[in-house]
């Protein structure tokens, strides 16, 4: 009887704890440029093992006005509070977030009993992806467009595509969003190769050959247990899909592409992404 009060005891506590401290509760972190396949990957990753999975929390609070993830990426010790304040957000059993890797020393130094999931796809299809989300031209040059001229575009898009998200760190063109998305996913791309010890790493293209069994390969890398099939889940359509109908010198157009590849050529030979020029 005693044994079974001190074990309902310290099992309340625990549950204090992780109310009055969320960040107890997260065992994985997902990172990783936008339109890598991070959510993906996450939400078959969450159902493979049985965790809840809090998708993009620094848009879902403030819905695309980007006014937090600009307090974060300027104040990354911020993260404290808004855990405290989204435990349901920041404070889930997986957290996937794109623009955490650009606050990574201080993700990790939050997050402390985390693992660390980075996954990295072409930065052509990558730009690409973003382009067919928003309904910009690949071929455009010397151009930087606002909110208006964007397809359910919003601040955040906005800010990302100016190179203002993040502002430190990052070598941008104020007037070429194609220059500054490829000098965002080199820097993404760098943080990771400066951690990649502490770090477990997914090419998305890996991915895409087998997915159940790359989400099994993966789980088993980072030592959490596959205790769901995901068998029905696997070609759901979790993000709005590209179009990928052309090639990308035809998307992109010479020079655009020269840009790409120029900026992301280090990084694209460690991965094993081939060029095209």
């Amino acid at each position: 009887m005693l044994s079974e009060k001190k074990y309902m005891y310290n099992d309340m506590v625990k549950k204090i704890w992780r109310f009055v401290r969320p960040v107890e509760n997260v065992k994985l972190v997902v990172l990783g440029h936008q339109k890598s396949g991070t959510t993906a990957v996450a939400v078959l990753l969450s159902k493979a093992i049985g965790l809840n999975v809090s998708i993009d929390p620094l848009f879902h609070v403030d819905q695309g006005k980007a006014k937090e993830v600009e307090k974060l990426i300027n104040n990354p010790k911020s993260i404290r509070w808004l855990c405290l304040r989204y435990p349901n957000l920041f404070g889930c059993e997986i957290v996937k977030d794109p623009d955490l890797i650009f606050v990574y020393k201080q993700i990790r130094s939050h997050y402390r009993n985390a693992s660390y999931l980075f996954i990295v796809r072409d930065p052509r299809s990558t730009i690409r992806s973003i382009c067919n989300r928003l309904g910009l031209d690949g071929d455009a040059q010397n151009y930087c467009p606002e909110v208006s001229e964007m397809e359910g575009g919003n601040n955040h898009w906005e800010l990302i595509l100016s190179g203002n998200l993040p502002k430190q760190g990052l070598k941008v063109d104020r007037s070429d969003f194609i220059y500054n998305l490829a000098s965002r996913w080199k820097l993404a791309a760098e943080i990771y190769l400066k951690n990649s010890d502490k770090m477990t790493l997914l090419r998305y293209e890996d991915f895409l050959l087998e997915k159940e069994k790359s989400i099994k390969s993966i789980a088993l890398e980072l030592e959490f247990e596959c205790k769901n099939s995901i068998t029905e889940y696997v070609d759901v359509q979790y993000q709005p899909k590209g179009d990928a109908q052309l090639d990308a010198l035809s998307f992109f157009g010479k020079e655009n592409l020269k840009i790409i590849e120029d900026v992301c050529a280090k990084s694209m030979k460690v991965f094993g992404y081939d060029f095209l020029l």
